[in-house]
Parts: C-alpha cells; sequence; structure tokens
C-alpha cells in the first residue's frame, strides 16, 4: 500500500490536488449525516487532522455503516481524491459583501446552542426564555458589528 502521511498532503497541497491518494490513521471523530458524513482523522505525522467526507451513495450502504460505526481510536485506511480547503479559504470566489459578512457572523454567534440548551435544561432555575434571548441580542449585536466593520474595510 503507497500511504501518505497527513503532513505530507498538508505540505504538497498545491501538488496533490485532485490527485488519488491513501491515508491511514486514527480516528479522531466520526459525524454521521444520513447520506454522508466526516472522519476526523489523525496519524501522528503532524498536528493537523484530515477531515475525510464519506459518501452513501459512492460506497453502497455496507461500507458507510461501517464506517460511521467506528468509534474514536479505530484504525482506518481511506483512498480518494484530495481537496484541501480551510474554513474560510473554501468560500474563495463567494461575493463577500457587508450583508453576507454580517449574516454568516448571525448564524456563528448561535454556535454551541444545543449545549446550552441541554445545560440549561439540567440547571435548575434557569428560565430558557433569558437565554434564547441573549444568544439572540449577541447574534444581532454581532452581526451589527461584523455589518460596520466591513463597511468601513470594503
Amino acid at each position: 500500500m503507497d500511504r501518505n502521511t497527513i503532513a505530507s498532503l498538508y505540505a504538497d497541497a498545491d501538488a496533490l490536488g485532485g490527485q488519488t491518494v491513501t491515508v491511514a490513521g486514527w480516528v479522531r471523530s466520526i459525524r454521521d449525516m444520513k447520506n454522508f458524513g466526516f472522519v476526523t482523522l489523525n496519524d501522528g505525522s503532524c498536528f493537523k487532522d484530515l477531515q475525510v467526507v464519506v459518501n452513501r451513495e459512492r460506497l453502497g450502504d455496507e461500507v458507510y455503516d461501517g464506517v460511521i460505526a467506528q468509534s474514536v481510536g479505530a484504525a482506518l485506511v481511506f483512498t480518494g481524491a484530495l481537496e484541501l480547503s480551510s474554513g474560510v479559504g473554501a468560500m474563495a470566489g463567494l461575493p463577500l459583501t457587508p450583508g453576507s459578512l454580517a449574516l454568516g457572523e448571525f448564524l456563528l454567534s448561535w454556535g454551541g446552542l444545543c449545549v446550552h440548551g441541554q445545560a440549561g435544561a439540567a440547571a435548575e432555575g434557569l428560565k430558557m426564555r433569558k437565554r434564547l434571548g441573549g444568544k439572540l441580542l449577541q447574534g444581532v449585536f454581532s452581526a451589527a458589528l461584523a455589518y460596520a466593520a466591513a463597511s468601513i474595510i470594503m
């Protein structure tokens, strides 16, 4: 098996982009979205993880379910096309306007709502209306700040 290390993928991203590569490593996390999933893999060659996207339609139900059923720490091998991107860099080509940045900031401010909701349900005396109102207010202020900053910069 001709295996690439995760460090070599990041080091030679331009040369390897679009090429078929094989990686092996340990599962850090798995997220299942029914028809596709994400496996976070690390092989110890660097501190960065590699996110592997698995597709039910391409793999078939049996293989897809087998991958998703794995647990943290499982050793897996993947072969597929390499597409390296990172967060905001993946949005290249999208029109950036103050409005789109403000919307993005508002949506990001809701991060962790599920965790806060679960904690609120478990904590006695915490009013969920106040918590959600606070999150809404945080979202509005974050969006307004992002819009103002983007208007000045752009």
